[in-house]
């Protein structure tokens, strides 16, 4: 079998390579807010109270409240309440698809969150021991509120503000997102995916832009939505320098690298995985992260293959820093989804045995025919095996291109690589899963030659001496 090195595969397969921001994941602070001292000053010197108190904090918080309200009536907006453990995407995701405007407020979520507000504590001075009240930070429940936005730059973000001051904001932001709007406004055709691009008529356009994204960009960003947004603070506030600053909570980076073929993809992802497990050893993190390691580095040094389902991605990380790698095998066909045929399924391996049958047949097979077929494949009487399921998987079949529709018919006819796949693992069950299986275990009917089953009782027995000579008990 020729094996072509990393090296190669990237070389000759790979149709698009884009490099650059995913997601930023930003803080909205009031730098001038974040201690007891700042706080005080702020209603003592800057709003002339007599006493600070976060008694102070109620009307403001109360008057904030009262304006997203506001906002929200007077530009038709809905409010959305989440329910504890309801996914946000989720929701976000089937609202953008009637969002027929450029850009605009989506909708506002409101979920209560934990936040790290202010509270009054008495503290003794030191000099004349007597009491006074201080300000300390304490974790407290209160609703957030999320403004789900589409920027005719940078697609959906969203804004989230905390109810309680000192109303910190967060906002999260997508950099493919960003690249799709830009690309589209210049009217370079591409073909998008759900995080990233597939396909595009000027590659290097593309990662000029994202080459482009840069702070001065961002904070045009948030300047135009915060001052379309409630603002919880005066513009007598702002104007003594209690303005919003913008700092990095997390930022996400990424190379998307688009294969020819699948096949060409999972070669490459196989090949990374297997010369790469030692990635997460000491003297290779600091390579990575160009940091010197001692032993007084915090963290664990391993490296992590994760498999979710089918997929296996690979993990490294040096304290709060991460890379993670994965391949991610295409599931939508011609703009849709194509559900997965699972082979452990007895439904799959039976529509595999029908293609075999029905692949002689000059004029095709119909949907009726093939779903008597296979009603009697599985054992089921014909109402168990509904019409619909069996659009279902002559669907699966199409999309998968193991067959094909005969044009200007209702019949349809098996493709070459749906022969071949057909054939294939009918051919693994029967010859190989099947009586392979069989001779396994002692209950199943004797065969002439039953080598798995002999492998299998000398293993068993050479590891019960093993336990018996370590005097452990065998399971």
């Amino acid at each position: 079998m020729l094996v072509q090195t990393v090296g190669e595969l990237l070389n000759d397969r790979v149709t698009l390579d884009l490099e650059g921001i995913d997601r930023l994941y930003l803080n909205l602070y009031q730098p001038r807010l974040q201690t007891g001292g700042g706080v005080a000053n702020f209603f003592k010197v800057h709003r002339g109270a007599k006493v600070a108190s976060t008694v102070l904090m109620a009307p403001i918080s109360r008057a904030f409240v009262n304006a997203i309200e506001g906002f929200a009536q007077r530009e038709g907006v809905e409010i959305v309440t989440f329910a504890r453990g309801q996914r946000k995407d989720d929701v976000t995701r089937e609202r953008l698809g009637d969002f027929a405007q450029a850009e605009g407020v989506l909708y506002i979520g409101k979920a209560q969150e934990r936040f790290a507000s202010f509270r009054m504590i008495k503290k003794i001075s030191t000099h004349t021991g007597q009491p006074y009240p201080w300000f300390t930070r304490g974790t407290v429940m209160c609703n957030h509120f999320y403004f789900y936005l589409v920027d005719a730059n940078f697609g959906p973000l969203f804004i989230t503000f905390c109810s309680y001051f000192p109303y910190t904001a967060r906002i999260c932001l997508n950099g493919h997102e960003y690249v799709k709007r830009q690309l589209a406004k210049e009217g370079i055709a591409f073909e998008a995916l759900d995080n990233g691009l597939l396909a595009c008529a000027d590659p290097a356009r593309a990662q000029r832009i994202l080459d482009d994204l840069n702070e001065e960009t961002i904070a045009a960003l948030v300047a135009k939505w915060l001052g379309r947004l409630p603002d919880p603070f005066t513009a007598e506030d702002h104007a003594a320098g209690y303005t919003f600053q913008l700092s990095i909570l997390q930022a996400e980076f990424a190379r998307t690298q688009v294969f020819d073929r699948p096949l060409s993809g999972r070669h490459l992802f196989e090949e990374v995985i297997r010369e790469n497990l030692d990635l997460g050893r000491p003297e290779k993190v600091s390579l990575i992260f160009s940091r010197r390691i001692t032993k007084r580095t915090p963290g664990s040094f391993h490296t992590r293959v994760i498999t979710q389902g089918v997929t296996p991605s690979l993990h490294v990380s040096y304290k709060a820093s991460k890379i993670k790698q994965y391949f991610k095998e295409p599931q939508v066909v011609g703009g849709q989804r194509a559900p997965r045929l699972h082979l452990d399924d007895p439904r799959v391996l039976a529509l595999f045995t029908a293609l075999c049958l029905f692949l002689t047949l000059p004029e095709g097979f119909r949907h009726a025919r093939m779903r008597t077929w296979m009603a009697e494949a599985l054992g089921l009487p014909l109402a168990a095996y509904s019409p619909g399921r069996m659009t279902y998987d002559l669907r699966r079949l199409r999309l998968h291109g193991l067959i094909e529709r005969i044009p200007h018919s209702h019949s349809y006819r098996v493709t070459d690589a749906g022969l071949r796949v057909a054939l294939f693992f009918t051919k693994v069950h029967s010859r190989i899963l099947r009586p392979g299986l069989s001779q396994l275990f002692d209950g199943c009917p004797k065969a002439p030659n039953r080598p798995i089953a002999t492998a299998m009782g000398r293993l068993q027995l050479a590891l019960d001496d093993l336990f018996e000579q370590a005097k452990l008990e065998p399971t």
